[in-house]
């Protein structure tokens, strides 16, 4: 789901931008990528959850909600420019990997578990940042945000992890991810025309 906003946020700064601006103004474009399509997109996860819907196919509407709205978010903030970025997908699957490899040492303990897949993702963002792009304020403020998102949706899914399939908290970390990123480049990013 991340990396779906991610592909989509690319394709609506450099492909579908032009298209998209046919129909949508900038700031309408935001108002419905960072707030309008996930508050709806959760209420129908929520819905089809109820009615007991196949995995797959909830999945799917959230992987093409997911690229409509970095569409549209791409779109938003493509007159914006950041020194750095970096890749949101990395964030979560280190965090996933993390947790894999610490939950069975920890024997249950949150705080190592939280402390080894979070600060591993930090680590290697921080890793991958010196190596590719260098470590930017703008690179290290959106690690520190990506990490931050990633241990409270952990928190969630871990106090909550009998209560649901999870297709909801997939859908609030790519959005909340989104949210960040665009108010990370609107807040700090350089405007080009």
């Amino acid at each position: 789901m991340v990396m779906a906003t991610g592909i989509g946020s690319m394709f609506g700064a450099y492909l579908l931008g032009p298209f998209v601006s046919l129909f949508f103004g900038k700031f309408f474009a935001a108002l419905l990528a960072f707030f309008i399509i996930p508050v709806f997109s959760h209420a129908i996860i929520r819905n089809r959850e109820r009615h007991f819907e196949s995995d797959n196919k909830i999945r799917t509407s959230m992987l093409v909600t997911s690229l409509m709205q970095g569409v549209l978010a791409g779109y938003a903030i493509n007159s914006y420019y950041l020194s750095a970025q970096p890749l949101g997908s990395i964030t979560p699957a280190v965090v996933s990997i993390g947790y894999t490899i610490s939950v069975r040492q920890s024997h249950g303990n949150r705080f190592q578990v939280l402390g080894f897949s979070l600060g591993a993702a930090f680590l290697v963002n921080l890793i991958m940042g010196a190596m590719f792009v260098g470590n930017t304020l703008s690179y290290q403020f959106l690690t520190l945000g990506y990490v931050a998102i990633a241990g409270f949706m952990m928190q969630l899914v871990l106090h909550d992890v009998q209560m649901t399939r999870g297709h909801a908290y997939q859908n609030a970390l790519a959005s909340l991810y989104l949210l960040f990123k665009g108010a990370t480049f609107y807040c700090f990013g350089t405007y080009i025309e």
